[in-house]
């Protein structure tokens, strides 16, 4: 995993570690780990004179080393992708030894400019990482700046996390998805998932997996997705004790076809089309009935408009549609109340003496409208739902 962070010299500092996490020093000595650190600038193009790295010593979980002199661990400096040469001074302890530094700069009368397509890397090899699981720190200060510390962890020996994958990595609108990932020691995991509800909205949510689980695949189904989604699953894991904790994370990224979103002002240049199929809910008095009390509920499940008209056969006929601007499971105050009180529907009359008229009313999501009998038998009547979306309706009642 390659985490940045910025500095306040106009710099981007990354930091990677071999392994991922560093382990702790164990019974068999083999606590051997790399830190690369790369640096960027955060402009086209950037001055750097020198760098400087710093690595606490000691024998405590803050600590990353209890070794930090010159011939304890290796020094490598380069630029990504291009050959000036760089050089790295042979690390100092602190008169209290509990730092170790280096420096790092150009070789002499060479271009000190970083450019941020070729980021100047700085490697640290076959550092002798100390007993104790905890979290240590990287300090890199750029031109003499203020240094930025960078955490880094470091797990028991022989911990494994990792290979966290969602199949599918593609998912259709409404659908979830499976992640597995790599774990072989006991472990509080959590699940932290950023995406979207239905409706579009932001969503968070957080949910522990397993507690204590481990093997060398484990899996967890994800909730229904409605837009790109970002997963985080973070390990929590300790010294043999319990008394030092450490957090390791893993993330991924799951897609998802048609998804749901939220738009402010939405401005299209070119060819679009937002409605659906359109639907016919009455063609003729026999679908409606002719008791005006006799009502039929629909319940959309995505934003339209419904359509209606009606032909007079020579005497005065009406139908009646209830609109609820609430879900059903809300509660809907009479239409007949008198003015001036909140109303959560709304009446809307459709009247032909023998003329054809028409009428069309929005109805929201979730929300539902109603359809009374025609009260005269031999009218005409149309009903139709345009849906702004790919949602459909449901009949009740």
């Amino acid at each position: 995993m390659y985490t940045l962070v910025q500095s306040d010299s106009g710099f981007s500092i990354g930091v990677i570690t071999t392994p991922n996490p560093l382990q702790a020093n164990g019974a068999t000595g083999l606590g051997i780990g790399d830190i690369e650190i790369r640096i960027a600038p955060l402009t086209p193009t950037a001055q750097c004179d020198s760098v400087r790295i710093t690595i606490p010593c000691g024998s405590t979980p803050e600590d990353l080393t209890e070794r930090g002199g010159k011939d304890d661990f290796q020094r490598s400096v380069s630029l990504l992708h291009s050959n000036t040469r760089w050089t790295a001074s042979p690390p100092v302890l602190s008169p209290d030894t509990k730092t170790s530094s280096f420096t790092v700069h150009p070789d002499k009368d060479k271009d000190k400019t970083l450019t941020a397509a070729d980021p100047l890397c700085i490697k640290l090899s076959k550092v002798q990482i100390n007993k104790m699981v905890g979290t240590t720190w990287v300090e890199v200060a750029i031109n003499k700046d203020a240094a930025v510390r960078r955490q880094v962890t470091k797990a028991p020996p022989g911990f494994e996390f990792h290979s966290l994958e969602a199949k599918p990595q593609l998912v259709d609108n409404g659908k979830s998805t499976r992640l597995s990932w790599h774990l072989n020691k006991p472990a509080k995991l959590e699940l932290n998932w950023v995406g979207f509800d239905e409706q579009g909205y932001a969503h968070e949510s957080i949910r522990t997996i397993t507690d204590g689980s481990q093997g060398i695949v484990l899996t967890a189904d994800t909730e229904a997705l409605h837009n790109h989604s970002f997963f985080r699953l973070t390990a929590e894991v300790g010294d043999s004790a319990g008394n030092n904790k450490v957090h390791c994370s893993l993330s991924t990224m799951v897609f998802v076809n048609r998804g749901t979103f939220q738009t402010g002002p939405l401005i299209v240049t070119g060819t679009t089309k937002v409605m659906g199929q359109a639907q016919l809910l009455a063609g003729s008095v026999k679908a409606t009935g002719t008791d005006p009390n006799a009502r039929k509920t629909y319940t959309p499940d995505t934003d339209g408009i419904v359509c209606a008209s009606l032909t007079g056969n020579g005497k005065p006929a009406q139908i009646t549609f209830i609109v609820s601007d609430a879900p059903s499971d809300k509660t809907m105050t009479d239409p007949n109340d008198p003015p001036g009180t909140p109303l959560e529907a709304r009446r809307v009359t459709l009247t032909s003496a023998g003329d054809w008229n028409y009428t069309e009313f929005f109805v929201a999501a979730g929300n539902y409208f109603t359809i009374g009998g025609v009260s005269e038998k031999g009218s005409g009547i149309s009903i139709r739902w345009i849906p702004l979306g790919a949602g459909t309706i449901t009949p009740s009642g």
